[in-house]
């Protein structure tokens, strides 16, 4: 997704939603704002997350002022969870989804080597994307899915193109 931002031109009205994660972060790009889980709890009784989740013992969530746009024609990339896919698409029967998966290999590799999570860490990941495979089953016409086990360049490539197909049938 940092990919598609850096490479979408001006004729692409796309803008990423920053989430709330209960974890630090090192994101230079500020596509996620680390706040404590009291923090997370406080802004849930404000009533002012859109969407919320939680996976590998991390919470998240996109505040509604994310949601908010002053374009009529402006898309929000939300980078989420295919658990939470189908309580999203009921909050927002207007949702498209792209769906980027990579085969169990493939995801091993690139998660040993982000080094952000210990080998324990990483099993339970690689764990909990077989169960969530699920997703695949879920039959969408907003689900737009890729195979994202080659070359991340190509993958992103499909992503930018998906949504420049959005915008023109708008």
């Amino acid at each position: 997704m940092k990919w598609v931002m850096l490479h979408k031109g001006p004729e692409l009205p796309l803008r990423w939603a920053r989430r709330c994660v209960t974890r630090q972060t090192n994101d230079q790009d500020g596509s996620d704002q680390f706040i404590s889980n009291g923090e997370f709890e406080y802004t849930l009784a404000q009533n002012s997350m859109a969407m919320h989740w939680a996976a590998h013992e991390i919470r998240y969530g996109i505040k509604k002022i994310e949601l908010e746009s002053n374009r009529e024609d402006e898309l929000v990339l939300i980078n989420g969870s295919r658990a939470y896919f189908s309580q999203a698409i009921t909050l927002y029967p207007h949702l498209r989804a792209i769906h980027v998966s990579a085969s169990h290999e493939t995801l091993k590799r690139r998660l040993l080597s982000r080094a952000r999570e210990s080998e324990h860490a990483i099993a339970n990941r690689l764990l909990r994307s077989e169960l969530v495979e699920q997703f695949e089953r879920v039959e969408h016409e907003s689900v737009f899915r890729i195979e994202n086990n080659g070359e991340l360049e190509q993958s992103a490539r499909l992503v930018l193109n998906h949504l420049m197909e959005i915008v023109a049938d708008q």
